[in-house]
């Protein structure tokens, strides 16, 4: 899988790739981050990287960071495009400039491409993600539903608001079978909001969310459906 972030404005891309690598990383607690820039690209990784993992073995997250300002590792990896579109690790890739030629090549094969441009045609950072984490609390489905719409608006990704709403049921869960924020692993302010959220819960029904979370996850990735709108399915369903 490879998400695709370039454009001019370095800094939204920039921000944008890291909310995306630790929203992955919160969806894949046992994958290993491998960051790589142009000067420490290595061909010789890309088959470890690439090939598809069994249950038990290591889990990847790669970001790759500029790493095709080297002509090599360029070549390495356009020459690699389906075996990582078919991975079942995640590849993350951040640039500033590509010619039309190549951004047309990695386009064919991303799950999501992202151009941040100048600051007028960049897309809006201001809309907060975890707001949709108060509506899922609540059990509002109605402005849940208001507020991925507007999420969506906004240039965030399905992937990024699975990982947030995927957060906060995690939090509910852990709220309501611990007595504490310690024994949660929660702060006491997180652990106090999910612990009032989770009354609108019972214990089944934030385990069938849970459940649902991560059967979107993993029916996309065998492409029985596209990722946003499964989500949307899960969010009509709360």
């Amino acid at each position: 899988m490879l998400f695709l972030l370039h454009g001019t404005d370095t800094t939204k891309a920039r921000a944008k790739a890291n909310v995306l690598v630790d929203s992955l990383l919160a969806k894949k607690p046992d994958a290993a981050l491998v960051k790589v820039d142009d000067e420490m690209f290595d061909a010789s990784h890309i088959p470890e990287w690439t090939t598809a993992q069994g249950l038990f073995e290591q889990k990847f997250i790669v970001f790759f960071d500029k790493v095709l300002l080297n002509k090599d590792a360029k070549e390495t990896i356009i020459g690699a495009l389906k075996e990582i579109e078919s991975s079942d690790n995640v590849f993350v890739m951040l640039e500033e400039s590509l010619d039309k030629k190549t951004l047309t090549k990695l386009e064919k094969h991303a799950q999501k491409v992202q151009e941040f441009g100048t600051k007028e045609s960049a897309p809006k950072e201001s809309f907060n993600a975890f707001a949709l984490t108060d509506a899922l609390g609540k059990r509002d489905k109605k402005q849940l539903w208001v507020l991925y719409q507007k999420a969506l608006m906004h240039g965030l990704v399905p992937e990024e608001l699975h990982g947030t709403l995927f957060w906060q049921v995690k939090s509910m869960i852990l709220a309501r079978t611990s007595r504490s924020a310690d024994e949660a692993g929660l702060k006491p302010f997180v652990y106090n909001k999910a612990k009032g959220f989770a009354g609108n819960y019972s214990e089944g029904e934030l385990e069938n969310l849970s459940k649902g979370l991560v059967k979107v996850y993993h029916e996309s990735r065998r492409g029985e459906g596209e990722f946003g709108v499964k989500l949307e399915m899960w969010v009509l369903s709360v």
